[in-house]
């Protein structure tokens, strides 16, 4: 049996038809499906930064995909990040906060009128107070300080206070990630995903991210070849961790010594029960033995003898110093009320002159734990939702008034 002869205008159209439904569902896609996004590289608005490990790039305007959640991100030209790609004058006039912390603090997952700082910005700009967001994700003390006299002594940035959330997973990072070298720069001591990097891309990268960007057939293609060769070959490993460093003496002489207090460990049970809740278990050395005795003690000493380093900074500047710490979903479902965390950094700030703002009974006391974390916290993880954001902004507005330290 012969086959039709099958013209070659009858092929052309035949492709033509194809290829405009194929670059039509592409748009229709990347517009609905957050799952489509991926950044090309070079555009990613984080980068490596040769003195504090890594932050932002300035003037960005793109946008970030946090597990499904797609949304904006802009920094500003000192790249931190912002609610618009704008200009900063570091030696600026009027009143100014500096905050500080991690991806809490940052807002990943929500665009920048929903996060704590966004709102604060919003709320406290009628009353001649700006507010710069100096946090960035996995940061802690060692990388706080550094950066901090990055900001103050190398660019000159002008602020009033300085309001710093440390969160529960400083502890795990300053004992396993970070130092400061020889040079008083932040060294990494194991690689991870923050110093995977997109470079600068070349005319390849824009090319081919032009094609799977605007053709459905690719972009599934991709995909399934990075699911097949992570079937095939797992998931590219790290290089052998170096061990976490002995026990060493503060860099600096502490102003107070505080010994890391014991650890209660009531509700452990309760907390275990919801241990598939989340994969990121480093906060749970509070309600943990085993964690607290692996890093727990040891990463507290190393993070007040950074935090000593970033008090007589701003000692020196005359600048006030406010600490804000807050739990995670471990902490509400165990009801550690009177945290290990709670208790060792309100003695600090105490010895320290600081300031000090507990966020633990704010979600504590919000019902029954499973209610809370519904409400508050982004589904399946365990940084805080839009909600969860507007608490804190309402909490610290109560708490922290920022025209104190103004003239």
């Amino acid at each position: 049996m012969r086959l039709p002869r099958v013209s070659w205008r009858a092929l052309i159209a035949f492709g033509a038809i194809l290829v405009l439904l194929d670059i039509g569902t592409a748009q229709i896609a990347k517009r609905v499906l957050p799952q489509w996004f991926s950044a090309m590289p070079g555009s990613s608005a984080r980068a490596f930064s040769p003195l504090y490990h890594h932050g932002f790039r300035p003037m960005m305007a793109t946008k970030q995909r946090f597990g499904p959640l797609l949304y904006p991100i802009y920094t500003n030209s000192l790249a931190m990040v912002d609610g618009r790609a704008r200009k900063v004058d570091p030696k600026a006039g009027g009143c100014r906060v500096l905050v500080m912390g991690d991806s809490f603090t940052e807002g990943v997952g929500n665009a920048w009128p929903e996060t704590f700082a966004g709102r604060l910005a919003a709320a406290w700009a009628p009353r001649g107070v700006e507010v710069l967001n100096a946090a960035a994700v996995s940061y802690s003390p060692t990388i706080h300080y550094r950066k901090l006299k990055y900001l103050l002594d190398e660019i000159g940035l002008r602020v009033d206070s300085v309001l710093l959330f440390l969160d529960l997973s400083d502890i795990a990072d300053e004992w396993e990630q970070y130092d400061l070298g020889p040079d008083g720069n932040v060294k990494g001591r194991a690689p991870d995903w923050l110093m995977r990097r997109d470079r600068e891309p070349a005319g390849f990268d824009r090319a081919w991210f032009l094609l799977q960007d605007n053709s459905a057939i690719l972009h599934l293609l991709r995909d399934a070849a990075i699911r097949l060769g992570r079937s095939l070959w797992g998931e590219e490993p790290d290089p052998p961790r170096p061990p976490a460093p002995a026990p060493r003496a503060a860099p600096v002489p502490p102003l107070g010594a505080i010994e890391p207090p014991p650890i209660v460990l009531a509700h452990e049970a309760r907390a275990r029960r919801v241990a598939g809740a989340w994969e990121d278990h480093r906060a749970r050395w509070t309600i943990d033995q085993d964690r607290y005795d692996a890093f727990g003690r040891f990463g507290l000493a190393k993070a007040a003898a950074m935090m000593d380093r970033l008090a007589l900074l701003l000692r020196e500047r005359l600048l006030p110093l406010t600490v804000v710490v807050y739990p995670w979903p471990d902490q509400i479902v165990a009801g550690d009320r009177d945290s290990v965390q709670v208790r060792f950094w309100r003695a600090w700030a105490r010895t320290r002159g600081a300031g000090f703002i507990d966020l633990f009974p704010l979600f504590l006391d919000k019902g029954p734990a499973d209610e809370a974390l519904a409400r508050y916290v982004i589904a399946r993880d365990f940084h805080w939702n839009a909600a969860g954001h507007a608490l804190v902004a309402e909490a610290i507005d109560r708490q922290f008034d920022p025209r104190r330290s103004c003239p």
